[in-house]
């Protein structure tokens, strides 16, 4: 039986049917509904366990410098990069990918930690960075009101429940600190033109996709001041919703040589991701 992530409706309205696993080539399929109650697309069953989804999964492996250098370059609008509020300043990434960004911030004087998905990849990550990252369902108790800045990079749509972990967030910040989310934009040009083989549909992995409507009302919920919102566009997305229509597989070297139009799309068309910061009240 469906059950609305967000607002816990049980109505239900088709949008896409059995989207195949277009970047990694897996055997899962995945079905996309809409919320007939609060409008939230979602996937429509529930997983409870999310690992199998990343196995080699290419966001996660490290990378020679040369590609380092060009995802930073493609990705550069989707990253709040900036130095610490103080002396001692605390910053955690949510969902932190390869690492990359936890140690940019490092080395622009943060004093770093991060969250990933599952144990295994949190432990490899930690020791590959020397911080200290744990795993999404680890006890966290230690860790309230922690941190002066949370940062979700292209996390919420990968998680089950975004309300829960907005709360969380909201409660690891000391009072003041700002919570900084990038999500794909739902209702960005880029998902209307492309619709399922939109490059950030990205099934199984992405599960949900709030609009900015909804990303507004549970910060506030979730105890936030009022959020500021943007829009960007990510020169790497549009060309991986070029290749999906193009090519009936993921290539690497394909997609590369998209990236000039993705980066000619981005500079015209800046409605592909959504921004927020949000602060917890003093």
């Amino acid at each position: 039986m469906f059950i609305c992530r967000l607002c816990n409706s049980a109505g239900e309205a088709p949008v896409f049917y059995a989207v195949e696993d277009f970047f990694l080539g897996t055997a899962f399929r995945e079905d996309y509904v809409r919320c007939t109650a609060c409008g939230l697309l979602q996937a429509r069953r529930v997983l409870h366990d999310h690992s199998p989804l990343y196995d080699s999964y290419e966001l996660h492996e490290p990378r020679s410098r040369l590609v380092g250098l060009a995802r930073r370059i493609v990705m550069r609008r989707a990253y709040d990069v900036v130095g610490p509020v103080a002396p001692n300043s605390r910053l955690l990434d949510y969902g932190c990918g390869d690492g990359r960004y936890l140690a940019t911030m490092r080395a622009r004087g943060w004093r770093v930690a991060g969250i990933e998905m599952t144990t295994d990849y949190a432990r490899e990550l930690a020791n590959r960075l020397g911080a200290e990252v744990r795993a999404v369902d680890d006890d966290f108790t230690d860790w309230s009101c922690a941190f002066d800045r949370l940062t979700m990079n292209m996390v919420l749509e990968h998680l089950e429940e975004p309300r829960a972990h907005v709360e969380r967030a909201f409660s690891l910040l000391v009072p003041g600190g700002v919570f900084y989310a990038i999500i794909p934009n739902v209702e960005g040009t880029e998902a209307r033109l492309f619709g399922p083989r939109w490059h950030d549909l990205d099934p199984p992995r992405h599960r949900t996709f709030l609009t900015r409507a909804h990303l507004e009302t549970l910060l506030v919920e979730s105890g936030f001041e009022a959020p500021f919102f943007d829009t960007v566009s990510i020169g790497a997305s549009f060309s991986g919703s070029l290749l999906r229509y193009i090519s009936p597989r993921y290539d690497r070297r394909l997609l590369a040589a998209l990236l000039p139009l993705g980066e000619l799309w981005s500079a015209i068309v800046r409605d592909s991701a959504l921004r927020v910061w949000a602060r917890r009240p003093r």
